[in-house]
């Protein structure tokens, strides 16, 4: 006999033995906590509206405002009235195309002589002041208003931002991946 034969009869077993997987038996989904988040930086001429995926998570969409043709970009001006205006009206035609939506009342049920009011309280705090009952809001309607209020004053989110409403104001929130 060869030397070759008992080498590639050992090189057979020793795939054999890899294919069986040596034993290992397969398991389901092991859930190793929650998905990881991402940063997402709005443009220097935009702020980030916060619209809802099928799934029920948070989206980042970019809105710029093609109305200010001046060097200078105010966030404040363009910013919350505007930016939660534009929520409320929902996502544009390729964002609904995309499968996003909103959970905020939609904004021909506001109040029509009322708008939403932004305030900073202190350099990381900012209260939102909304024409809208904001306690029978579902966490995920809260949470659009907050990280699009978060990316319109332009801070970290460590900023907490409360909203009130009619009915009250609601204990400050940080824009963070997911409504639990």
């Amino acid at each position: 006999m060869s030397p070759v034969r008992p080498v590639a009869a050992a090189a057979s077993i020793g795939a054999l033995l890899l294919a069986t997987g040596c034993g290992i038996a397969t398991t389901g989904v092991i859930e190793a906590g929650p998905p990881g988040t991402v940063k997402v930086a709005a443009p220097d001429t935009g702020s980030l509206l916060y619209f809802v995926a099928p799934e029920g998570r948070l989206v980042p969409v970019v809105f710029v405002d093609r109305s200010d043709r001046s060097d200078s970009y105010d966030p404040l001006r363009v910013g919350p009235n505007s930016l939660i205006d534009l929520l409320a009206g929902g996502p544009d035609e390729a964002a609904r195309a995309a499968g996003l939506r909103t959970e905020l009342p939609a904004r021909s049920e506001w109040p029509k002589a009322e708008e939403p009011r932004m305030f900073f309280t202190d350099s990381q705090s900012v209260r939102v002041e909304l024409p809208i009952t904001v306690k029978s809001l579902s966490a995920v309607a809260r949470l659009q208003l907050v990280c699009t209020a978060v990316s319109a004053v332009r801070t970290g989110p460590e900023t907490e931002v409360a909203l009130g409403g009619p009915d009250g104001r609601l204990d400050p929130m940080r824009c963070v991946g997911s409504a639990d």
